[in-house]
C-alpha cells in the first residue's frame, strides 16, 4: 500500500506540478530544442558564433510571440487544425471547388459565405454600374 502511495505522489509531483500565480506555462516551441542549442553553444569558433546569433535571435522571437499571446488573450481559440486530410490548412472556404459551389448557391440565391467571395460580387456589381 505504502509503495503505491509513494508512486501516486511521485506522479502527482512530476505531472501536476502547480504553476505558480502569474506565470504561464511554458509553450512546446519554449521548452524545445535544448539539447541542439547546447552544442551549437559548446562549438569551437566560428560555430559557437553562429550559435550564440542564434541564440539571440530566438529570444526576440520568443518574446514577439508572446506579445502576440497576450494581445490576443481571451479572443477564442480561433479554428483548430483537427487531423488527417484537413491537417494544418486553416481556411479551407477559398479553394476553387468552394468557389465553385459559391457560385452555384448564389445563383440559387442563397447567403454568401466568405468574403472573398462577397467583395467579389460588390466589385462586379460596382463595374457593370459604371457601363
Amino acid at each position: 500500500m505504502a509503495y503505491i502511495v509513494a508512486n501516486l505522489a511521485k506522479f502527482l509531483k512530476t505531472c501536476c506540478h502547480p504553476i505558480r500565480e502569474g506565470e504561464r506555462k511554458r509553450t512546446k516551441v519554449e521548452r524545445g530544442g535544448k539539447v541542439k542549442r547546447k552544442r551549437e553553444r559548446k562549438g569551437k569558433g566560428k560555430e559557437a558564433k553562429e550559435g550564440m546569433r542564434k541564440e539571440k535571435e530566438r529570444g526576440k522571437g520568443l518574446e514577439k510571440g508572446r506579445e502576440r499571446r497576450e494581445k490576443n488573450e481571451g479572443k477564442g481559440k480561433g479554428k483548430g487544425k483537427g487531423r488527417g486530410k484537413e491537417r494544418g490548412k486553416t481556411n479551407t472556404t477559398h479553394t476553387h471547388t468552394s468557389m465553385l459551389h459559391l457560385k452555384e448557391n448564389l445563383k440559387k440565391g442563397s447567403k454568401i459565405k466568405g468574403k472573398k467571395k462577397r467583395s467579389k460580387e460588390k466589385r462586379r456589381k460596382r463595374r457593370t454600374k459604371e457601363r
